[in-house]
């Protein structure tokens, strides 16, 4: 980290992403951070145990840029990948980005802004997803409303955009503080079981339209095993019950 008259410099955000087997869309995913209108970041790559390319990348491109922090594990999944970003982020908020991904070059901009001016808990944005590089639709939490309870509501219905990690960035304190961690015997809706917990400690949550996410669209991903689905519905229950 930089250091600025004997105090370590503490970046405004922390942009994680955990990186496996992607060489053919890494460079894409990184030089878009890199091309961010808003510089005061630090981007960490945490490599589980890639064996393409991909580690080497991330260490070429953190030979460029002093933003730039790599971790190199052994292959441990993306849940476990991000714990280890997040044992080492220094941001005031942080934000997840997948390898296979890409984000817009005023994506990290908009979202600091908006917090800035909101002091927002968690800021949740739309994604547009592709399809080998073709549009296929844009998704965004409902603006119909605001209120507190209206965006609970919306959170125990629609759960597929507040479940996502993407295109959201958090304060780092909440996670911290409550030592909140991806599941790591989840393979599959670890993202929601995290943003529950996360929420559950919110006093403000924040709902944009702006889609400055890409998340490139893969058909045929396997579902979740049912105990999975299960044991986020029974977290939801109690979420909403405790929130009225």
């Amino acid at each position: 980290y930089l250091f600025v008259k004997g105090m370590i410099y503490m970046p405004e955000i922390s942009i994680i992403v955990p990186v496996y087997n992607v060489e053919k869309y890494l460079t894409r995913c990184i030089d878009s951070i890199l091309n961010q209108t808003f510089t005061d970041f630090e981007l960490i790559l945490v490599d589980d145990g890639s064996t393409d390319k991909s580690g080497v990348i991330c260490d070429k491109y953190s030979k460029i840029d002093s933003r730039i922090k790599v971790i190199h594990s052994k292959n441990e999944g993306a849940a476990q990948a991000r714990n280890y970003g997040l044992d080492i982020a220094k941001g005031k908020f942080i934000g997840f980005v997948d390898s296979d991904d890409f984000v817009k070059p005023d994506f990290i901009n908009n979202y600091v802004k908006m917090q800035s001016e909101s002091d927002a808990d968690v800021i949740i944005g739309g994604i547009a997803l592709e399809e080998k590089g073709k549009s296929i639709v844009n998704k965004v939490p409902s603006l119909k409303e605001r209120d507190e309870d209206s965006i609970w509501d919306n959170i125990c219905v629609n759960q597929e955009i507040y479940g996502y990690i993407p295109a959201k960035i958090y304060k780092t304190d909440i996670i911290k503080k409550n030592s909140i961690r991806f599941n790591t015997k989840m393979y599959s809706q670890e993202d929601l079981n995290f943003n529950l917990s996360v929420y559950e400690q919110c006093k403000k949550i924040i709902l944009t339209d702006y889609i400055g996410y890409v998340y490139n669209f893969v058909p045929g991903k396997r579902k979740p095993p049912i105990d999975h689905f299960i044991e986020n519905q029974l977290k939801l229950y109690r979420i909403a019950k405790a929130k009225k």
